[in-house]
């Protein structure tokens, strides 16, 4: 059957391509291996799930900050009405992502395993597709090293970790990135005992090496238990792991372990190479348009091979659209993108690292505030919060948030950032008080008093004077 356009993969990036598209009337074929995995891993393994547990985590661990105002609380957490509760979340999103639903906007689905017979040709379950643009939407899988002794252990990753019916005693993780922080606070606030590994002399390697610190300071003072500069060399048991550590190897024992190493791609059985599609170990090679070698075959999301973030789907899906629709094409560009690790207090970076700063040779200021004189800082009783940002005369370059709800706070900066607006409109601004996102006012006033020099005051206090 012939389509206009056909997406292979119905997670996040594919259902942002397919949607916009049905809706504009075109033929549009969505094809996924199974109709219980609509929505992709955001919605039933990844982001949706784990901040919904993240939630739970925090609301017990807010009541049990309580004894000071004369409230106390007791008892035990029962795990399956935790589990149950993530689950209800899942299903209230998830109405609007279901094939009955889609159907509805224009969107047709097949089911099974696709595969490449031609440049514009796909095959289902012995069924031939072709469009006229082809997008390989499939996401990606947990990567598990192979770590000696692996197969002996009942490992869990983001994937299966939902499907667990007891909260475990002690937790291992392997891996300090996004996933391993956040399930770490949250497995310890609800009760866990967790060591967390990594290979890495810090934590959260995509944040700058301040925000690691501080973050693992906040999570160390809750229990959370840190091995830097860590390697697994083996595991000895199903519950049992040898790891090498700077002050020598030690046994580790654990109820569960949770691999969190990163992710691989999912394109390995769609026989891309029948396309004309390249490879480069194992990577489809992506153009900056994000088409393959195949110039109507396309990548979206994760199935890119760049960066494994949810809302980066959004932005592929918005510059396929684009090109799909304009004459004028677009490239893709990451520097105006934003990103939160949802631990509490939150990580939120957006825009140039320093790193990239000083490899692109681009002259930068690096300003560090704190949350001192945001007094709704001291209202809610933040723990050592946090702004970096590097700028460049009045313009934002980019920087990192740590406190709470810094995903939220930071938003205003990124879309200054994105449109470069400069600082002094953001000054110009009334923020009602007394909210927390004044951060971002307290730093458009702290750049100016910095900028206030003797000779300004000088000439200001002259004007005055005159005027007056």
């Amino acid at each position: 059957m012939d389509y206009d356009i056909i997406v292979i993969g119905a997670g996040a990036a594919g259902l942002n391509v397919a949607t916009p598209c049905a809706k504009l009337g075109l033929k549009t074929l969505v094809v996924d291996k199974n109709p219980e995995a609509i929505g992709g891993e955001c919605l039933n393994t990844g982001c949706v799930p784990s901040k919904a547990l993240l939630h739970v985590a925090k609301l017990k661990h807010d009541a049990e900050r309580m004894a000071p105002f004369g409230i106390t609380t007791s008892g035990a957490i029962d795990f399956q009405k935790v589990f149950g509760y993530v689950r209800d979340v899942q299903a209230s999103i998830r109405e609007h992502e279901t094939p009955e639903f889609l159907r509805t906007l224009g969107v047709e689905f097949a089911y099974g395993k696709a595969r490449f017979i031609s440049r514009d040709s796909i095959q289902v379950d012995g069924e031939v597709h072709r469009a006229r643009r082809i997008v390989i939407a499939t996401g990606s899988r947990p990567r598990v090293p192979p770590i000696p002794g692996v197969e002996q252990v009942s490992y869990l990753t983001h994937e299966n970790l939902w499907q667990i019916t007891e909260l475990p005693k002690e937790l291992l993780i392997v891996g300090a990135g996004p996933i391993g922080m956040e399930m770490s606070q949250a497995f310890t606030r609800l009760g866990s005992k967790v060591t967390v590994i990594e290979k890495a002399h810090r934590l959260l390697l995509r944040d700058s090496e301040e925000a690691g610190e501080l973050i693992g300071q906040h999570l160390s003072a809750e229990g959370v238990h840190f091995l830097l500069n860590a390697e697994l060399l083996r595991f000895t048991s199903p519950n049992s792991a040898e790891i090498r550590t700077p002050e020598g190897t030690i046994e580790q024992r654990f109820d569960q372990v949770l691999i969190a190493t990163g992710k691989g791609l999912n394109h390995d059985s769609l026989d891309v190479e029948k396309a004309g599609i390249e490879t480069d170990n194992g990577r489809m090679k992506i153009d900056p348009y994000l088409r393959t070698t195949n110039k109507s075959v396309y990548a979206c999301g994760d199935a890119a091979g760049q960066i494994y973030l949810t809302h980066v789907t959004e932005l592929h899906g918005a510059l396929l659209l684009w090109n799909f629709f304009s004459p004028l094409k677009k490239k893709l560009s990451y520097d105006d993108l934003s990103w939160v690790t949802f631990t509490d207090p939150e990580v939120a970076t957006f825009g140039l690292s320093e790193k990239q700063l000083k490899e692109r040779g681009v002259n930068y200021r690096r300003v560090v505030q704190g949350f001192e004189d945001v007094n709704r800082a001291s209202t809610d009783q933040y723990p050592e919060s946090k702004l970096t940002v590097y700028m460049k005369g009045d313009y934002l370059l980019g920087g990192t948030m740590i406190a709470p709800n810094a995903g939220e706070l930071i938003q205003e900066l990124v879309l200054a950032k994105q449109n470069n607006i400069p600082l002094r409109k953001i000054l110009e601004k009334t923020y009602a008080y007394p909210t927390a996102s004044r951060i971002n006012r307290w730093l458009a006033i702290w750049e100016y008093d910095r900028k206030t020099t003797d000779t300004i005051k000088k000439v200001l206090r002259g004007a005055f004077r005159l005027l007056n």
